[in-house]
């Protein structure tokens, strides 16, 4: 094989990885063996006789367990059942019950070869364990939530990466602009616990525009769709924050 055309298969190869990973993974379970699924008088009874019942990490589709012990994917409202493999590419995970199901829905840059410090990112704190965290700069509920990590103990036990994605459109465009554009990056943090940034011109253009970017085709393809968004370290997900009860969801997430 010439040179030119194996860097042709190597773009393609890096171009689809990013792409469609999570076809992938729906495709691992639609495409297993449906061959007992074929009977419809067989489905509706494993529809009726649920023991357990757990929402895979994609729309549509359950992991239940009969009471016979039998695993299956079903969709959401029972008409469609798979029977066979449930593969998680990312993780390199083969899904056959639910301990499998919580270890596929972890979390984890480095698996999908995902560079953090591409993105528009801060950190705060300075411990050993990382803690990434998706916010919205117009949130309230994420602005409470960085205030809460400046304030908090934990900064010794982590670091927190605090991701920056324009995630609710609208002021959320010309705020990320302004704080990845017009802003040194040691001011960001300060600018967004104290909203000054609303009162800064918008910046147009700038090399850094990019990393915003990135950070929300990462943010959609780890299924962010709220704010605030955070991976513990073990790859566990907390969504929304509750300041009672944050710091300790997180340690729960070590056990």
């Amino acid at each position: 094989m010439d040179s030119r055309r194996q860097m042709t298969i190597g773009r393609k190869r890096r171009h689809y990885k990013w792409h469609t990973i999570l076809i992938i993974l729906i495709s691992g379970c639609l495409l297993g063996n449906t061959a007992n699924a074929a009977d419809p008088r067989m489905a509706r009874n494993w529809v009726k006789n649920v023991e357990r019942s757990e929402r895979l990490p994609f729309d549509g589709m359950r992991m239940v367990k009969s009471n016979g012990g039998n695993i299956y994917m079903i969709s959401d409202n029972g008409k469609y059942v798979f029977e066979g493999k449930l593969i998680d590419t990312w993780n390199q995970i083969v899904v056959t019950d639910f301990d499998d199901l919580r270890e596929s829905m972890k979390l984890n840059f480095k698996n999908l070869g995902l560079d953090i410090g591409q993105l528009f990112t801060i950190q705060i704190g300075h411990g050993p364990m990382e803690v990434n965290v998706f916010i919205d700069p117009v949130c309230p509920n994420c602005t409470s939530l960085l205030k809460h990590i400046q304030q908090s103990n934990t900064k010794e036990k982590y670091t927190y990466n605090v991701i920056i994605i324009p995630l609710l459109g609208g002021r959320s465009n010309e705020s990320v602009q302004k704080l990845v554009c017009a802003t040194p990056v040691d001011q960001v943090l300060n600018k967004l616990v104290t909203k000054s940034f609303l009162r800064d011109p918008v910046a147009t253009k700038c090399p850094e525009l990019e990393r915003p970017g990135k950070g929300l085709v990462t943010a959609k393809m780890f299924g962010v769709t709220g704010v605030p968004f955070t991976i513990a370290p073990n790859g566990e997900v907390v969504r929304g924050f509750n300041p009672t009860s944050y710091d300790k969801q997180i340690a729960e997430k070590l056990i």
